[in-house]
């Protein structure tokens, strides 16, 4: 038992020194305007996605590590039934060649953040998420950033938090304004 621990802190210790697997930018949205009361996009929402597309695709400022390597979002459950977050993201999947990754339930986004920082395949990528507001603020705190900002606001849909990573893995975070639609914030 403890040569286990010992051999468990030996290549711990080593995990550190060299690093490990991390994208270099994550980004998050909030999805796009949902339906009043429905589980799918409104107007307002269905333009917001198409407007991903020249968005995240065109903008200098993300381009910086590439285009989203993957594009995850919470899949449909019986407490958050909407397809919003999904379909928010579709359309810039599409453009990209890539499936919206739906495997994380809504309240998954513990194991979620841990698969984005784990899986070698991000290493140095950008990865795109789109989740419930609610449990943004404390998955960008999972990420590392210190502190934790302020929880995402209900009715907003018009911005961006993105966290880069620099040496050592440490965050470094954003919370910019899309400036995509009609009276979308400026600030």
């Amino acid at each position: 038992m403890l040569r286990c621990l010992y051999l468990l802190l030996v290549m711990s210790c080593g995990w550190l020194e060299t690093g490990f697997a991390l994208p270099s930018r994550v980004i998050f949205v909030r999805g796009a305007e949902p339906i009043e009361h429905g589980l799918g996009l409104s107007l307002k929402g269905k333009e917001r996605a198409e407007a991903f597309v020249p968005f995240f695709l065109g903008r200098e400022f993300l381009q910086d590590f590439g285009p989203p390597a993957t594009i995850i979002a919470h899949r449909p459950s019986q407490k958050e039934p909407s397809r919003s977050y999904i379909d928010a993201v579709t359309p810039l999947a599409n453009a990209l060649g890539i499936k919206v990754d739906t495997q994380f339930g809504h309240t998954e986004y513990e194991a979620m953040v841990n698969y984005v920082r784990d899986f070698e395949d991000f290493d140095g990528k950008t990865i795109l998420i789109s989740w419930d507001n609610d449990d943004l603020a404390l998955m960008v705190a999972l990420f590392g950033v210190k502190p934790k900002p302020l929880p995402w606001p209900e009715q907003a849909y018009d911005r961006l938090w993105i966290i880069d990573f620099q040496q050592q893995g440490k965050a470094r975070f954003k919370n910019l304004p899309q400036r995509l639609l009609y009276g979308d914030s400026f600030m």
